[in-house]
């Protein structure tokens, strides 16, 4: 008979060994589509796998980094002026700028878990293929400066927007959609958003929310959030990851 404990540990070798943490190893272990036989045969309850994979996560922030993706609405913005409403094109911009300079001050004024690093949504394809080298940091005018970089390659990613339902997407497939740049591939996920639940989320490093036990969200309350607003929600996420982290090192 093995141990809970060794069975325990065999498990965080198997999961670290093949790579758990990667998109489709996320998009399993968050949804409910697990089944008692298939638990059988793997030695371990689908809370054992998702408290492993969760605790691995945790560890991947504390000693790496948060990067927090910003939106810009470049197309909404783009699509208004080829209207030639320049007026409204302006004043989402001008917005927009806004609540990114409202998410990046709260970050840094409450933020201490890990180090902190924000990024244009326009990035997301290079931050999820790691390569940082090609990346414009922003720093809190939101401008780009080349010095800033994250000191590591382990990262979770973070953005404020709508929680999915249930913590569950299901990745079904690609599809070419048009850009600023031309045609680019884009991932398309089953799984609608919980409109009335906006909120600081927590997702892997190719954008996967994450799931319980990690405190993957604090919720805000409202799309145009006030600067005390924000900074009282990423508190509240700071703490939940300290108290997280230490209770999984216990």
């Amino acid at each position: 008979m093995i141990s809970s404990s060794a069975l325990k540990q065999s498990l965080i070798n198997i999961l670290r060994n093949f790579t758990a943490y990667t998109l489709l190893s996320m998009i399993f272990l968050c949804s409910n589509f697990t089944s008692k036989a298939q638990e059988k045969k793997d030695g371990a309850t689908y809370k054992e796998r998702k408290n492993v994979i969760m605790k691995e996560q945790i560890s991947i922030l504390k000693n790496g980094s948060l990067l927090v993706r910003l939106k810009t609405k470049s197309n909404t913005i783009k699509a208004l002026k080829e209207i030639g409403d320049t007026v409204k094109a302006n004043l989402v911009n001008e917005n927009q700028n806004n609540l990114n300079k409202k998410i990046i001050s709260a970050f840094k004024n409450n933020f201490t878990f890990s180090p902190v690093y924000f990024f244009f949504s326009d990035y997301s394809d290079t931050i999820r293929n790691h390569k940082f080298n090609n990346v414009s940091f922003l720093n809190e005018d939101l401008v780009a400066d080349p010095t800033i970089k994250p000191g590591s390659s382990r990262f979770l990613t973070a953005e404020f927007g709508n929680v999915l339902p249930d913590t569950a997407s299901y990745f079904s497939g690609s599809y070419l959609a048009q850009s600023e740049n031309g045609l680019k591939r884009e991932e398309s996920y089953y799984g609608s958003t919980d409109t009335k639940l906006i909120a600081i989320i927590i997702m892997s490093d190719q954008f996967i929310q994450l799931c319980d036990p990690f405190p993957y969200y604090v919720k805000v309350g409202k799309e145009d959030p006030t600067q005390k607003g924000l900074d009282n929600a990423v508190k509240k996420l700071n703490a939940k990851l300290v108290q997280y982290y230490s209770s999984s090192n216990q």
